[in-house]
């Protein structure tokens, strides 16, 4: 089984052993998409696990 993770990209980045070419590539994603489409930066959190049926948004 896996477990499903909420986290920012520079947490994934970490969590996955991407090193700083992955940590710089998930930064750049972050950044596309606050430009692009206007979507937040993620605040950096503790890193929560989602529970297999899913959350709901508030």
């Amino acid at each position: 089984p896996f477990a499903r993770l909420l986290a920012t990209p520079a947490q994934t980045a970490a969590l996955l052993g991407w090193g700083p070419p992955g940590a710089r590539q998930a930064q750049l994603a972050a950044d596309t998409a606050r430009e692009r489409w206007g979507l937040p930066t993620a605040r950096p959190a503790a890193i929560e696990e989602i529970p297999a049926e899913g959350m709901r948004l508030t």
